[in-house]
């Protein structure tokens, strides 16, 4: 588990974990991750573009979709 607060990592450690999440584990699991970490964690807008990519292979999923709404 990756620390929220003190001490806090670069954002870009949670972008790679979120990545990883996205590509390599579920939807599910990064759109459970996306709602239990504070935003200020990660760069909103790197997250929708990886979101956004990966519509483009899946363009039906919801969980994806839905993950856009939470960002």
């Amino acid at each position: 588990m990756l620390p929220k607060e003190n001490p806090r990592l670069s954002p870009a450690v949670y972008e790679m974990v979120l990545h990883h999440f996205l590509q390599e584990e579920s939807p599910e699991v990064f759109l459970k991750t996306i709602r239990e970490w504070p935003p200020n964690l990660y760069s909103i807008t790197a997250v929708i573009t990886t979101v956004n990519d990966r519509l483009k292979t899946d363009p039906e999923n919801k969980i994806l979709m839905e993950a856009l709404a939470e960002l």
